[in-house]
């Protein structure tokens, strides 16, 4: 089954956006923004991008998110396989990598 993406801009819900990254006193942020939208940030930057000086991306110091105290992946992925739980095609997460939302989901309201 084929399946398309659409990415839908965070300023305006139009669809077609792309995802630009940005940073701020030390905090890394993206956000998704049409052509036109990305455009006028950059005029708006373009003064001080000019005066700026440019660092490598490892430098920037990103302020962590706070972990939550909800189940690791590996938690779910064991609760999944061991309840027997299929995604709406049939199929089980994989042995490794992410695991697909619809399965934290399941997770979810069975421990609600």
């Amino acid at each position: 089954m084929a399946r398309k993406t659409v990415i839908i801009s965070d300023f305006s819900g139009e669809e077609g956006a792309e995802e630009v990254s940005f940073s701020w006193d030390g905090q890394a942020y993206t956000i998704d923004l049409i052509g036109t939208e990305k455009s006028k940030l950059a005029k708006l930057l373009a003064p001080y991008l000019e005066k700026a000086s440019k660092v490598k991306a490892e430098t920037i110091k990103v302020t962590p998110k706070k972990k939550d105290a909800g189940p690791d992946a590996a938690t779910v992925r064991a609760w999944v396989l061991e309840n027997d739980v299929k995604d709406p095609d049939g199929k089980s997460p994989s042995d490794r990598g992410r695991v697909p939302e619809y399965f934290w989901d399941q997770y979810r309201k069975a421990h609600a």
